[in-house]
């Protein structure tokens, strides 16, 4: 039974639209940061190969792609919020349809191409940063943009199916989603290679017809295991808040719109 007057759910409600804030904060810095430096140190962009190839077809790259979709999902999070504090029927209407298209975005895009091109950018600059993320980048870009870029979106998806998502998308849904996602992307993808004869990413290069194959292959198909992941993930998320393993720590698993009629 829900306490609208305690402490503890006030805490929760304003530990979570704080948390959203940041997000959405920190992605915005991360934005400006990938317009305003190009242009603040044009001579790395101009003579760094790697880096000039990639700011060439930065919109074809998927991570910004990924990017994208993330932006969009945590935007949609706080204005949630912020229609939830504005209070009144309408705005929680409004909620509700926003609601279920943030939680379609979550499972069908954000968390499994995340995790993906979590995977597959730190398996690669480990291997050898320098065709996915180079060096000379550290001396103009502060390192924690690049943990925004390519750390912190999958760990931020799964906390946002703990504080926020009220609505689960069918598996089938997601997966149609995902999968015309990703057959868009291969399309534009395969275009640039046959109309500009260039690969999107150099490191392409590098590897012979076969490995260019089966990385083609895993990077059209690395997405779909994670969306799976994210359905399980979330169900095991449920499980525990049900059981109340989170009371301790924060109680936001609240109905909004109920606690709005109660204190009117």
């Amino acid at each position: 039974m829900i306490q609208f007057g305690s402490t503890k759910l006030h805490y929760g409600i304003y530990l979570k639209r704080l948390f959203h804030l940041t997000v959405v904060l920190l992605y915005a810095v991360l934005i400006l940061s990938m317009m305003i430096i190009p242009y603040k140190y044009p001579n790395i962009f101009e003579a760094h190969r790697i880096i000039k190839h990639g700011y060439k077809y930065r919109n074809f790259l998927f991570s910004i792609w990924a990017t994208g979709l993330q932006f969009t999902y945590f935007c949609l999070a706080f204005s949630i919020d912020c229609l939830e504090i504005h209070g009144g029927q309408k705005a929680m209407k409004i909620c509700d349809k926003l609601h279920s298209f943030a939680s379609y975005l979550l499972f069908a895009f954000v968390f499994p191409v995340s995790a993906h091109v979590f995977i597959v950018f730190w398996s690669i600059y480990a291997w050898d940063r320098e065709y996915i993320y180079p060096l000379k980048l550290d001396t103009v870009a502060p390192f924690f943009l690049n943990h925004i870029f390519h750390t912190f979106p999958p760990i931020l998806s799964v906390m946002y199916m703990l504080t926020c998502n009220k609505k689960v998308p069918s598996l089938k849904s997601t997966l149609t989603g995902l999968i015309s996602l990703l057959t868009l992307y291969g399309f534009i993808f395969m275009y640039v290679k046959l109309v500009h004869n260039e690969w999107v990413y150099l490191l392409f290069e590098v590897f012979s017809d076969t490995g260019v194959k089966i990385l083609l292959a895993y990077c059209a198909l690395g997405s779909l295991p994670f969306l799976f992941l994210g359905h399980k993930i979330n169900e095991v998320l449920t499980d525990l808040k049900q059981n109340g393993f989170f009371d301790y720590v924060f109680n936001i698993s609240v109905n909004t719109s109920e606690l709005h009629e109660k204190m009117s």
